[in-house]
């Protein structure tokens, strides 16, 4: 089957020590670069959170990111970290320093505090990428920090709408559904389809591995017991727009690639949705990607 993978971090060993999660002596510490990506031919590249600081204004190390991604042949669109929070003015500034194949950009907000999004500095950022079809996407992690995060992206989409504005968001691992905490479940998956209500909103399919429960990791049977439910009512929820995506190598915290697409393979042969359209067609027409 021909796919894309829209969700792929690369970084060699000497990388590691300018990641602001990976710490000395753990699992990823260590290089994992193009050679070692066990997955699909063509790849998109997101951001693994160097270190920056806003404060200083300075981010270097994000751009030299953004280039060392874009020398990789294999890497067809890469979507760069950015300082959304500084305003139009300074993100300008930052986005003429990018290599061309950047197609958008990133700002965890998984870790930020209530209400960051909803800045106006930060809403001035997201106009400028609309602006200039630039994709944004929004790093929500719904298991470990709340629901409210799905309630704020929320907020910005109508804020946006309101303000005439179409710009292209993808919603990243489904937003971390809440598959520790399965009573949250109901209301994860409201704000979801209130959010796939927004037209220009595309969710991918991944990241989940890192939220099950820890007992059930080595069961596929199990992992496609719990995760069936939520996949199939993003499906439902977005309908033709879902793409898959790794997370590799992050997905190896819990299992690896080919237990991520092997779940996700069996889920999807359970429903009459176009995959062409997960496995590479959405990934090509919102990261602008010719498929040879």
């Amino acid at each position: 089957m021909s796919s894309i993978d829209s969700h792929v971090h690369i970084f060699d060993q000497d990388h590691c020590d300018k990641l602001a999660w990976n710490k000395p002596g753990g699992l990823l510490y260590k290089s994992h670069t193009i050679d070692e990506y066990p997955g699909e031919r063509d790849i998109v590249f997101v951001e693994v959170d160097r270190r920056n600081d806003l404060s200083h204004q300075v981010h270097q190390n994000c751009i030299d990111e953004a280039n060392y991604a874009s020398s990789i042949d294999r890497v067809k669109a890469v979507i760069a970290w950015a300082p959304m929070p500084l305003g139009r003015a300074e993100l300008l500034k930052y986005i003429k320093e990018m290599p061309s194949k950047v197609v958008g950009f990133r700002y965890l907000l998984q870790d930020k505090p209530k209400g960051t999004v909803l800045q106006p500095k930060f809403i001035e950022s997201l106009t400028l990428l609309s602006e200039l079809d630039l994709v944004f996407e929004f790093g929500i992690d719904t298991n470990g920090s709340g629901l409210w995060q799905l309630e704020e992206c929320l907020q910005v989409l109508k804020i946006l709408d309101q303000n005439g504005l179409k710009g292209r968001y993808i919603v990243d691992h489904m937003a971390k559904p809440p598959l520790r905490k399965q009573e949250l479940l109901p209301e994860w998956a409201s704000l979801m389809k209130s959010i796939a209500e927004h037209k220009n909103v595309y969710c991918k399919l991944s990241g989940c591995l890192t939220e099950l429960p820890l007992d059930i990791l080595s069961d596929n049977n199990k992992i496609v017991s719990l995760i069936e439910q939520p996949i199939k009512q993003v499906l439902e929820a977005f309908a033709d727009r879902c793409l898959f995506g790794s997370d590799w190598p992050v997905c190896n915290f819990a299992g690896s690639y080919e237990q991520w697409k092997t779940v996700l393979t069996t889920v999807l042969s359970g429903t009459a949705v176009d995959q062409d359209l997960i496995w590479f067609k959405n990934a090509q027409s919102i990261y602008k990607i010719n498929k040879d």
